[in-house]
Parts: structure tokens; sequence; C-alpha cells
């Protein structure tokens, strides 16, 4: 069962720098015991750099948003497209999540970038059906999925009810974690299953 609360706290997030103020509570989902996320905005131009070897050819650049005195930077390696849109002359405002995982790092990624009133990029519409989804609950799996599998995944059903956490099982990871969910790449993943292309099984294994 998923959560919201109010956290009336100050805290630091240590990725990007940023110093929450006290005055206005940030909201606070919880998605079971150890998996909470808050939502945060920042004001800023940003700062793109573009990796030298791509593993897709739609793989975003690492962001970075000046903003006052600071500079944050921000994960965002998901849609270039959405990434050349943006111009470093111009101020956007930048809808972040602080995602919290027992026993995980916390890291911050991107929700959405809005200059004005306009939505540049939205991380909860999909990009490959072009649906809203939803903040879920996933299941981590471990093992080595092959390449048929990663290449459907990233092209057919890129947002799923499950994530690979790696090759090898480790007893001290989490077994769940919340990512966006998208229904249409469910019923994507389960065409593809009963496909000629998944007889190696390719998916990881669940522990």
């Amino acid at each position: 069962m998923i959560h919201m609360a109010m956290s009336p706290r100050c805290f630091v997030l240590p990725v990007i720098g940023l110093l929450a103020s006290c005055a206005a509570p940030i909201p606070t989902t919880v998605y079971g015991k150890g998996i909470e996320e808050r939502r945060y905005e920042i004001t800023g131009q940003p700062r793109l750099s573009w990796p030298k070897e791509k593993l897709f050819p739609n793989d975003g650049p690492y962001l970075a948003v000046h903003s006052g005195d600071n500079e944050h930077e921000i994960e965002w390696r998901q849609d270039a497209r959405a990434a050349k849109r943006l111009d470093s002359r111009r101020t956007y405002r930048f809808e972040l999540i602080d995602v919290r995982i027992k026993g995980r790092d916390e890291r911050e990624i991107l929700s959405r970038i809005l200059e004005g009133d306009h939505v540049v990029y939205d991380a909860a519409i999909c990009e490959v059906h072009h649906r809203l989804m939803a903040r879920k609950k996933i299941r981590v799996s471990f093992g080595t999925p092959s390449m048929s599998f990663i290449d459907a995944e990233h092209s057919t059903f890129p947002h799923l009810d499950s994530a690979n956490g790696g090759c090898i099982a480790d007893a001290s990871a989490p077994q769940f974690g919340v990512d966006w969910v998208c229904d249409d790449c469910l019923r994507a993943l389960a065409a593809w299953r009963i496909s000629p292309h998944s007889h190696d099984h390719p998916e990881p294994l669940r522990y």
C-alpha cells in the first residue's frame, strides 16, 4: 500500500546540494517499508554534457542546472530528443524526485521540465506508448538477460514492474524499488513472451 505524508523537517540532498526550506513541507510518498520519495523543485539554466559513448541511440545527456550561486548535477540519460529542446540561455523549472531506498544510496531523478506553464519534458509519459504512467513499487530481479530481451525492452516495453539489479543476486541488495510503470509496456511484454524471440529465456531470474 502507498501512503502520502508531509515532512516538515529540513534535510540536505547530497547529490545536488540543495537545502530544503522548513517553511514549505515537502510531500513524501511511502511505497512500503524502507522505500519512500520526496518531490521538490529548482529553477535555473541547464547545461548538458553528452556521453562519449551511448548504449542506445536515444540515450540523453548528463544534466546540470545553474541556479543562483549553485550548480546542481541531475541524473538524466533518458531522452535525447527532449534534451535537444533545451536552451542553455533560458531559465526552466525542474521538478525532481528524491528516491530513498533502505540499503541503497539516495538518488535524485528528473520528473518534469517546465518553461512557464509549458511542459518541455515529462518523465511520466511513456516514450514508446505515449501514455501517462504511475509511480509504483517494483520488484528487483537478478541475472543476465539476452541481448534480444535488452533490445526489445528498450524499444517496446521500457517501463515494466521489475528492474534488473545485476548479474548476481546479492543478499544485501534491496528486493524492491520504485519506478514509472506503463500498463501498455506490461501488455507488450506479455505479447513478446509468447513470440518466437523469447525462446532463449532471456529475462533476469527472480529471487
